[in-house]
């Protein structure tokens, strides 16, 4: 039998010319891979970057609480040299904050909120304790009208009627009352705060030492740990909440002090 003459074709003259009906559809699959895995990847490292903040965000809140626990365990002293309170531990509980993360819409560590707004009332107090200081009556001697407020604050049965000193001006008698009820009532926002931040630590850490002391499984511990957390961040709140209700019957609500 003759062998055929005609040439074999090889493989390059299999795909010449090539198949430019699958270019188009092989390029758009390709954009949309690319897309949908780039998504993906930044939606990864946004999610990674969140928990890495979250994290560094609970670990300066957290070292705050720790920090100022101590200092600012005793409830504030008062003596007639001053409106504010004795010592510097609301000075420097105010300055360690300045360092600290602004409340978030979540709180990380237990107290943090009731500290920060303890501190922030600090310094709105020195303000209104300088504001009263220049509105006193130049015939008062500081440390008696000084002692005179401190009572009639920590006292209800004492009223301003008993309270106020002698001015003959009554525009100036007028605005000495304002300044001293905005100081009473951030006072009273400071005081309530720093016991609303005490009562919640402590208690949650008394609840934390029993709990280790039992023998419990790790996830139920954790658990009981959880629920015991959010029990006393509710119960800081109560106490805030009831501070601001006395705050309004007794000096009337916040105005633009």
């Amino acid at each position: 039998m003759t062998p055929s003459l005609r040439p074999t074709p090889t493989a390059s003259a299999a795909f010449w010319p090539p198949d430019w009906s699958q270019m188009v559809p092989d390029i758009i699959v390709a954009v949309l891979t690319g897309v949908i895995v780039g998504l993906v990847v930044l939606g990864a490292e946004r999610s990674l970057e969140r928990r890495r903040e979250s994290a560094t965000q609970n670990r300066l809140e957290q070292e705050a609480v720790d920090e100022l626990f101590a200092p600012l365990f005793a409830p504030p002293f008062y003596d007639a040299s001053s409106l504010l309170p004795a010592g510097t531990a609301f000075k420097s509980a105010r300055r360690r904050m300045t360092s600290a993360p602004s409340v978030g819409t979540t709180e990380s560590a237990l107290g943090f909120w009731s500290l920060r707004l303890c501190c922030d009332a600090w310094e709105r107090l020195r303000i209104q304790a300088e504001r009263v200081e220049r509105l006193m009556p130049a015939s008062v001697r500081p440390p008696l009208f000084n002692k005179t407020i401190h009572r009639y604050f920590a006292d209800p049965g004492v009223t301003w009627e008993n309270a106020r000193p002698p001015e003959p001006d009554p525009a100036r008698a007028k605005e000495l009352e304002d300044a001293v009820r905005a100081y009473c009532r951030v006072r009273s926002e400071m005081e309530t705060s720093r016991e609303a931040f005490i009562s919640a630590v402590q208690g949650y850490r008394r609840e934390e030492e029993a709990l280790w002391d039992k023998k419990l499984k790790d996830r139920s511990r954790r658990r009981l740990l959880d629920l015991s957390r959010q029990a006393w961040a509710m119960k800081s709140q109560i106490v805030s909440l009831e501070g601001l209700k006395y705050r309004h019957e007794r000096w009337g609500p916040y105005e633009e002090d």
